[in-house]
């Protein structure tokens, strides 16, 4: 596991689980550039995608471009991504910028921290057993 920013070239990746945080309807640019690359150059291996942005638990339409941007899920679809799922995030408790600060300005304190680490891990659960089955297969 790595940082997107440090990642190496995913042709020598077996597995690729990617995820971002999304402000504006955006990943990260270093997960957006990972994604770039990996669609250039995956060789068919398995992808999971999944996105991570505050009060996503709270959104009336889970499929807005605001919680699944719509280059993500075009990629997801190119890629033939496993999954692409999104999880509760959180506002950062000391804003480093503009965008940051709004939104903990505009955040009840209550909805700041809207992350599911049981979700997360029985989601990561479920990656492993599918891999272990396949291997189990081959």
């Amino acid at each position: 596991m790595s940082a997107a920013g440090h990642a190496a070239d995913p042709t020598g990746f077996e597995v690729v689980v990617l995820g971002s945080a999304v402000y504006m309807g955006r990943w990260r640019s270093d997960a957006r550039a990972l994604l770039n690359r990996l669609q250039r150059q995956n060789g068919g291996h398995p992808v999971w995608l999944f996105s991570s942005g505050p009060g996503a638990d709270d959104t009336p339409d889970p499929g807005s471009k605001w919680m699944h941007p719509t280059k993500v899920r075009k990629a997801a679809e190119r890629l033939g991504a496993r999954d692409q799922t999104v999880f509760g995030g959180r506002v950062p408790p000391e804003p480093g910028n503009f965008m940051e600060r709004a939104m903990l300005r505009d955040t009840p304190e209550a909805k700041r921290d809207a992350r599911d680490f049981e979700a997360i891990a029985a989601w990561a659960r479920g990656i492993a057993e599918e891999l272990r089955r396949e291997d189990a297969t081959t």
